[in-house]
């Protein structure tokens, strides 16, 4: 047997005796006050689905589970604070999750843990949710990799109202159509989706985007090239450029075009002018060149657009001038 081979037994090993010992122990760090499994009627297997929910609250400092001990807990796992503060790891940075904010993950996440917080004093009282269904892991694998594992939500937010209302005496079960449990797992993700959107509504980058783009909507006359749109917005070409990479990851000069080749469209379909005059029209002094960006955007000349085309443009990248 290679050292490898020992290191990589010695690991498993470990591992192994750390997962016998907080499955003999975990249960004694927290209270569950109430629990509520889902049977859903019918079974949509491709669709979201819940699997329980239920309050708990701890304030043990030994709390904490550990993705790595969970490797076969094939479910998500929704934790929102109701009082105090928990915390959680990413695997690089500890994060306080305090009241009127929660995480998701998926429970076997090797790189997550979640505890109570190593200075904490106060009781920590939680909602915990698990779900599950291909499409649900999909979505939270997203929401993590591009907004973190840590959100705020709005206690009288409309979901967690009605996690909340599930309340009933000790352990029980119910049994929901599947089409109304998939309903609360979407709604759970797309109201944490909303809550990334309203918190980056005040984002400066986001701001000067929309800024920029009502500028190129407005500008009729068709004289706006990226350094005057830059100008007119107040701001460097970069500055602007790499808000609008970061923003809608498309460059200022990609907006402009589109929005004289959506006006060329209607322009074409609407009109009867000339298609040399609509060509000027859109600041084009070569006429060639309107033609062959023309056909870059939409895969067709005018004429043929004119003819039978559509007003979806198709999407391309690399336009020129």
């Amino acid at each position: 047997m290679s050292n490898a081979q020992r290191e990589e037994n010695a690991q498993a090993k470990t591992i192994d005796e750390e997962r016998d010992l907080w499955l003999q122990t975990h249960g004694q760090t927290y209270q569950r006050h109430w629990h509520v499994d889902f049977r859903p009627f019918r079974n949509l297997s491709q669709f979201p689905r819940p699997r329980c929910v239920s309050i708990q609250s701890t304030r043990d400092p030994r709390y904490v589970s550990d993705g790595r001990l969970r490797e076969w807990d094939s479910w998500c796992y929704f934790c929102y604070t109701l009082e105090g503060c928990g915390a959680f790891f990413d695997g690089q940075t500890l994060r306080d999750v305090p009241a009127g904010s929660g995480f998701i993950t998926e429970a076997r996440d090797p790189n997550v843990r979640y505890l109570y917080p190593p200075n904490g004093r106060e009781l920590w009282r939680f909602m915990a949710f698990e779900y599950t269904g291909v499409p649900a892991h999909s979505m939270t694998q997203g929401l993590n990799q591009d907004h973190g594992y840590v959100f705020a939500l709005d206690r009288e937010t409309p979901i967690i109202q009605r996690l909340l209302a599930f309340e009933a005496p000790g352990y029980s079960t119910i049994h929901p159509e599947a089409v109304d449990s998939a309903q609360i797992v979407t709604d759970l993700l797309l109201a944490l989706a909303a809550s990334v959107g309203e918190a980056s509504a005040t984002n400066a980058a986001r701001t000067l985007v929309e800024r920029a783009i009502g500028i190129v909507e407005a500008d009729t006359g068709n004289t706006l090239n990226v350094a005057a749109l830059a100008r007119v917005a107040g701001v460097s070409r970069e500055r602007l450029a790499r808000a609008f990479r970061e923003q809608i990851d498309e460059t200022p000069h990609e907006v402009i075009l589109r929005t004289k080749i959506r006006r060329a469209c209607f322009l074409l379909k609407d009109t009867d002018q000339p298609i040399r005059q609509i060509a000027e029209a859109l600041g084009y002094t070569d006429y060639t060149n309107f033609i062959r960006v023309f056909r870059q955007a939409t895969g067709m000349p005018p004429a043929q657009f004119r003819r039978s085309g559509s007003l979806i443009l198709m999407p391309k990248s690399g336009w020129e001038r």
